[in-house]
């Protein structure tokens, strides 16, 4: 769950993720045996700040807590982002990103290990076609700490007649877990926007996604 609050060139904004696991079996061939409890939780508060018509920044701190049986862990990150955004002649914008998640120090439970913080950089351009801008493209790269390699991002959004906006993006790295991308969203006027997502990693694992903005 999360919220924004624009307030001019400045918009700050909260949200929280909770995700529980019931009591699992101990014994991964099924036998009987003890049980144990996962959670994950994030909670975090961010801000952005519009310093020209061209330049953007923004930064967010994160607490972090992980229960694992009867043990807990936390800690706290931070992620920093800046946005360069440029309008040509020809009506058509250029975006250029930079961001950087996940800086802090060590968590874990007896033994302390660092967060996975990952750098990414994306290119985004949005035609004018009849003084309107339906189409958005985008590449970028992505690079873990605890990645061999950088992943290669693209997509693209298309919207027709205002309200229904159609998206794939494509993820590939080296390894064996590229991630094909799909969605679409819809807006509800001033009800609000309603946005659907399906990620399929590899050949078998598939997640579905539905956020509902008001």
């Amino acid at each position: 769950i999360a919220a924004a609050f624009p307030m001019g060139s400045l918009a700050w904004g909260v949200s929280a993720a909770y995700l529980h696991s019931e009591e699992t079996e101990r014994d991964a061939a099924g036998r009987p045996g003890g049980t144990f409890v996962v959670g994950d939780g994030a909670f975090s508060a961010g801000i952005g700040l519009r310093l020209t018509e061209r330049h953007h920044i923004g930064m967010a701190a994160k607490f972090l807590s992980r229960t694992l049986y009867h043990r807990t862990a936390s800690g706290y990150a931070g992620d920093l982002g800046y946005q360069y955004r440029r309008q040509t002649e020809g009506g058509a914008i250029w975006k250029i990103g930079l961001v950087v998640k996940n800086l802090g120090p060590e968590i874990g439970f007896v033994y302390k290990e660092k967060l996975p913080t990952e750098f990414e950089v994306a290119l985004a351009w949005q035609p004018s076609i009849a003084l309107r801008r339906p189409l958005t493209v985008s590449i970028g790269a992505r690079k873990g700490t605890f990645q061999k390699g950088a992943n290669a991002v693209v997509g693209v959004e298309g919207t027709l007649f205002s309200r229904l906006s159609l998206r794939m993006g494509y993820v590939a790295s080296g390894g064996s877990d590229e991630k094909l991308r799909a969605g679409f969203g819809i807006d509800l006027f001033e009800l609000g926007r309603i946005d659907f997502a399906a990620i399929r990693i590899g050949q078998l694992n598939s997640s579905l996604l539905l956020s509902l903005t008001l």
